[in-house]
């Protein structure tokens, strides 16, 4: 008797195993057991009163632990799975119960196919996800895709078909209690000759073509317009070129590429919508305008009256504005010129940027005070550098033509220093000195020679200014007491000052200073 006990319940476990009970039954006919009669559903309806012990019969399914299958013309179409437990659950992709699967009351639609690990998805398994959507395969292959599932396909739907497997659903997330991602996940090649398989936005117009047509902004053909395709690898396509493998399609090539048929323009466009408003002429546009053979010209334009500043190491390098552009909402143009000339700070210390670029191209810092330092108006096109309250200006000044009029090749080559005329009682602080040094390697011997290969290098003029007397400018320097000259002074003190420190035994001497080819008679001079 025991020996037939162990029999029997080695039999119930393993038609439990790997899901439930298949399909059995037929409808008794006829249904003349009141009992089942009035139990039943009737393709005509229920009447909404009936006989004990059912005295209202508005359930439709079974009332014991078993799957639902739903039948047309004797093929299956639907299976609504019952309870499963750490016994009874059906693997998926390997997964079990003890991973988290558990399928009871999910829901299986579409085709009987054999899968990867059983011979029917019906009879030896069942859904994968709460809905579960399993279309035709592909016929070379022929099995319903389990690689790709992962235990949390809970709360959403698969479609399997084509040998392939998606899944759009919640994902609960075991780093907190309330946690959830919205996904939209698909499997399972990356590449070919199986792929690669790729996720696809498309709008499909009103037309009805059996061609692809060569025209990709055409929304009417097969395929419709392309908007965006994510690769299995991670790139994603935004616009109408992207598509399968081969013409007319190409593959997205970056994490985002962007790409549009034809020479039409292609910009990104960022705006918000309180601070830049999001217009056609509002935010940043980066890009390129309609292109051919000769003119693919890169676009990033600033649409709005304000600075386009460059960052690195979380701080501001370089700023592109005009003149007329607002700076925190506030303008400035202290040479009161046009409002639309171009500026550029390139700031030394990204802690204290360029904020008010005084000429075309600035470097440094901003200049102090509201007098702009030695800074003028006329410092237009060139190149001002600023640091503290010292500054240098390399570039053209525009002269007036005749009678006051503004000359229209008058612009004069000018190399400006600023700003101390004098010393205040600080040595450090003034007067500020134009100087030309020259540096060597600084490896003594055939390369260079002292000073040249010093720290400090060849100083060979020196311009200082003076209160009273114009500009000094000392011509030559004493190496002995670095860049100083005559008399230990380490400023000229003369309109002109040479200093003529070499010593040499060379036909000449070493003259300080030398006039040559003053006429055709006179002699050369030292």
């Amino acid at each position: 008797m025991k020996k037939i006990k162990i029999i029997a319940i080695a039999t119930l476990l393993s038609s439990l195993s790997y899901g439930q009970q298949v399909q059995t039954g037929t409808a008794p006919f006829p249904n003349t057991v009141p009992i089942d009669a009035n139990s039943a559903w009737y393709r005509g309806g229920n009447f909404p009163v009936g006989t004990l012990p059912l005295p209202t019969n508005n359930v439709f399914g079974t009332m014991w632990n078993s799957p639902i299958y739903t039948k047309t013309n004797t093929a299956l179409r639907e299976k609504l799975n019952g309870d499963f437990n750490a016994v009874t659950q059906y693997p998926i992709n390997g997964y079990t119960f003890a991973q988290g699967v558990n399928t009871s009351g999910y829901l299986l639609i579409g085709e009987n196919t054999p899968t990867q690990f059983s011979p029917s998805i019906y009879n030896n398994k069942g859904a994968f996800s709460m809905l579960h959507l399993n279309g035709a395969n592909n016929p070379v292959s022929n099995f319903t895709q389990e690689f790709g599932y992962r235990p949390w396909m809970k709360t959403g739907i698969t479609f399997t078909g084509n040998t392939d497997l998606m899944y759009l659903g919640a994902r609960t997330l075991s780093t907190g209690p309330e946690e959830t991602e919205m996904v939209a996940s698909w499997s399972d090649n990356n590449a070919g000759p199986f792929g690669p398989d790729d996720f696809a936005f498309r709008f499909i117009g009103v037309g009805a073509s059996n061609v692809v047509s060569t025209n990709l902004s055409d929304e009417n053909d097969l395929d419709g317009r392309h908007i965006a395709r994510f690769t299995a690898t991670g790139e994603m396509g935004l616009g109408n070129t992207f598509g399968p493998v081969g013409a007319p399609y190409v593959r997205p090539q970056n994490l985002l590429h962007m790409s549009i048929d034809l020479d039409k323009p292609v910009f990104m466009q960022i705006t918000n919508q309180n601070g830049t408003g999001q217009t056609i002429n509002d935010g940043l546009h980066v890009g390129y305008n309609p292109t051919n053979v000769v003119n693919k010209e890169a676009l990033i334009n600033q649409k709005e009256n304000d600075r386009l500043s460059l960052y690195a190491n979380n701080g501001e390098r370089i700023r592109i504005m005009q003149i007329g552009a607002l700076n925190n909402g506030v303008a400035f143009n202290p040479g009161t010129l046009p409002a639309n000339l171009t500026r550029i700070g390139i700031s030394e210390d990204p802690t204290q940027p360029i904020t008010r670029p005084l000429s075309l191209l600035h470097i440094g810092y901003n200049t102090q005070g509201a007098t702009d330092d030695g800074w003028r108006a006329w410092m237009d096109v060139g190149m001002f550098a600023s640091k503290s309250s010292d500054n240098v200006y390399l570039g053209l000044k525009a002269e007036p033509g005749i009678f006051g009029f503004p000359g229209l090749d008058r612009q004069d080559a000018v190399l400006n220093w600023g700003d101390n005329q004098v010393g205040s009682g600080i040595p450090t602080n003034g007067p500020d000195n134009f100087r030309f040094i020259f540096t060597s390697s600084t490896t003594v011997g055939a390369l260079g020679s002292a000073p040249a290969t010093s720290v400090n290098g060849l100083e060979g003029l020196r311009m200082t200014p003076t209160l009273t007397a114009g500009v000094y400018t000392g011509i030559g320097g004493d190496p002995t007491f670095p860049n100083s000259y005559s008399g230990g002074s380490v400023n000229p003190t003369q309109t002109l000052e040479v200093n003529s420190w070499g010593l040499t035994s060379a036909f000449g001497g070493s003259s300080g200073l030398r006039f040559t080819n003053l006429n055709t008679t006179s002699p050369t001079t030292a």
